[in-house]
């Protein structure tokens, strides 16, 4: 049984409707009507608050659907490059930053090294921001 299937049998015998648990979870009825049909899958969050919801292991939600937990693995594998890239790019971003200042020290305004300064601070921002919300997920 996939993991969509053990979600609208528990949520069947509780009586509640795909937005109710929608409600419950804070996820939209779509999103619970397309995990029961095999459509997508729910996050690891939502998997503990349906665990804890109808009382039953993440084992039991889990373990034989094989597809869900290549998803998991595979879900892990794509933060952690996200991760990696967003790093790098906000360390080139720093640098391009921390050159930029220097030059402007050496050799005074100049457009390149004003450019070289606004592109340095916005990278650091952006990527900044993006690792910040691939570490929370």
């Amino acid at each position: 049984m996939t993991i969509g299937e053990k979600i609208k049998s528990l949520r069947q015998s509780k009586d509640l409707t795909q937005s109710g648990l929608g409600e419950l979870l804070n996820v939209s009825s779509q999103a619970v009507s397309n995990w029961e049909r095999g459509k997508g899958y729910p996050d690891i969050s939502n998997v503990i608050q349906i665990s804890e919801l109808f009382q039953v292991s993440l084992d039991i939600l889990i373990k034989e659907d094989i597809d869900f937990k290549a998803a998991l693995i595979e879900d892990k594998a794509e933060k952690q490059v996200d991760i990696f890239f967003s790093s790098l790019a906000f360390i080139i971003s720093l640098v391009i930053f921390i050159f930029s200042i220097y030059f402007l020290y050496k050799k005074g305004l100049e457009i390149q090294l004003i450019f070289g300064l606004v592109v340095g601070i916005l990278g650091m921002v952006d990527f900044g921001k993006k690792i910040k919300n691939r570490i929370k997920k």
